[in-house]
């Protein structure tokens, strides 16, 4: 399995329970705000790049937040 070759081991949150997955899901809807909020990209590159910059500013802000 992919997962397994890579070392990332998959963690489940139970159903119907919003406030296991209230984390991820911030980090979603901000990152399709952000990121996905263009209408087109001229490559995969592009959107890796933006990806790495946005993560940086991410993690920047909740480090400063906390």
């Amino acid at each position: 399995m992919w997962a397994d070759q890579h070392g990332i081991h998959p963690y489940l949150t139970k159903l119907g329970k919003p406030t296991h997955t209230a984390y991820i899901d911030r980090f979603n809807r901000t990152y399709r705000d952000k990121v996905f909020a263009c209408d087109w990209f001229n490559s995969l590159t592009e959107v890796r790049e933006l990806t790495d910059i946005w993560m940086a500013e991410y993690h920047e802000n909740e480090r400063m937040s906390h």
